[in-house]
């Protein structure tokens, strides 16, 4: 009996650490292009818009319709460049709260899959999460909060930085993920 147990677990745990490690890594990528992508990320020129384009691009984004009807109900030709830039800064805000909550997602499952992870993938998964979470909590100081120039350019730098040990963490963690699963290397303990 003690032996058939042993085997059932000799081939379920690396099926599910297999699905485990590839959502992981997956929920880490979908967060790091959130975090780093909002200060590239291109919006229509509002001021060409009319009222019903405004509200026609704003309800594909599922945005709430109060916020919409709010945009639209100001709109006039002398102001569309004032909503414009109301309707830009409102769009950043709601992708850095989704920046955050990819984030918040990546680091909750590798919390909960902790019992397949291994002590170098946790360790990684860990710090990654860290600096994601910091990144974008800087991303919603610099665009949301009001400061001098010399607090924003510190924090700017502190961003880039920060970037580099993203990229070089999400290197590790691919390289650490590939090396246990092509090897098969799953560490029971007795």
């Amino acid at each position: 009996m003690i032996y058939k147990g042993k085997c059932l677990i000799l081939i379920c745990l690396p099926l599910k650490k297999h699905e485990v490690y590839t959502k992981l890594f997956n929920l880490y990528l979908v967060a790091e292009g959130r975090a780093r992508g909002i200060d590239g990320y291109e919006y229509p020129d509002f001021k060409k818009y009319s009222k019903s384009e405004i509200k026609e691009y704003l309800t594909s984004l599922n945005i709430p319709s109060v916020d919409i009807q709010n945009f639209v109900d100001n709109w006039t030709s002398e102001d569309a460049h004032i909503i414009a830039d109301h309707i830009i800064d409102y769009l950043k805000k709601l992708e850095i709260k989704n920046a955050i909550k990819c984030q918040q997602d990546a680091k909750n499952y590798s919390l909960f899959s902790g019992l397949y992870l291994s002590e170098k993938v946790a360790v990684i998964s860990k710090e990654l999460s860290q600096n994601l979470g910091t990144y974008s909590n800087d991303l919603n100081i610099i665009h949301n909060f009001t400061m001098s120039q010399s607090d924003r350019d510190r924090i700017v730098a502190e961003m880039r930085d920060k970037e580099n040990k993203i990229e070089e963490l999400i290197a590790s963690l691919k390289y650490e993920l590939q090396q246990e699963l092509s090897i098969g290397y799953y560490k029971i303990s007795e």
